[in-house]
């Protein structure tokens, strides 16, 4: 996975000890940086299999991604699962949510930082898809804002099947373990915790955790 991702490099990369992100050069410079068309490892069309069949599952009316990018993703999402959901996408990048919004005029899409904006719907359920990274220093603050509008929170995430290889972040979480660890001693109810095996690609995995605020739990009993 991580030689398809080569073109990111030059705008989302760790120096120093910190990230630096520049995502409006980024999808400017680059048509599909994360490769959600191409799918070269298969990765995408596995994490909407299993997506999709948890919003069957847990009947979800309403689903916000955040992090959606130019809509690529969510787009496959949509189209694999009931006609009657209603699809959201949220990024911080203009350029991006500018590329969605015209090609997906089917899709709503809003451009919002999650570490500091709340969400301007509300959903039942919000995703953030691979991008822990770029809010983790931030990830109290994160989830804070996203609970205010949706009732669970689900993060897909590839994690390294060695967890020494993460070098980035280890004092927030060390693996998926580190993060569920930490989600429950935060007071967060975790009720999937997977991880979904990718053949074609030795080095990751990728990790499935949905998880919901006890206030919402008394909301339901």
């Amino acid at each position: 996975m991580t030689d398809t991702l080569e073109p990111t490099k030059n705008h989302v990369y760790v120096k120093d000890g910190t990230f630096h992100r520049d995502f409006e050069g980024l999808y400017s410079d680059v048509d599909d940086p994360w490769k959600t068309e191409a799918d070269p490892h298969g990765s995408f069309s596995r994490k909407k299999e299993r997506l999709a069949e948890a919003i069957l599952v847990d009947n979800v009316s309403s689903y916000l991604e955040i992090g959606c990018g130019k809509g690529i993703w969510l787009d496959r999402l949509k189209a694999s699962s009931n006609s009657n959901i209603i699809f959201s996408g949220a990024d911080i990048s203009t350029v991006a949510i500018d590329a969605a919004t015209q090609r997906f005029p089917g899709i709503s899409f809003d451009v919002l930082d999650i570490r500091y904006d709340i969400p301007r719907s509300t959903h039942q359920v919000a995703c953030l898809d691979n991008m822990l990274w770029y809010v983790m220093e931030d990830i109290d603050a994160t989830l804070r804002n996203i609970f205010h509008r949706v009732d669970a929170c689900w993060i897909v995430h590839f994690f390294w099947k060695d967890n020494e290889q993460q070098k980035y972040g280890r004092d927030f979480f060390h693996g998926q373990d580190g993060l569920t660890s930490k989600l429950r001693a935060d007071g967060y109810d975790i009720y999937r915790d997977e991880r979904i095996d990718l053949p074609d690609d030795p080095s990751f995995y990728l990790g499935f955790i949905c998880f919901r605020t006890l206030q919402v739990l008394r909301k339901c009993s």
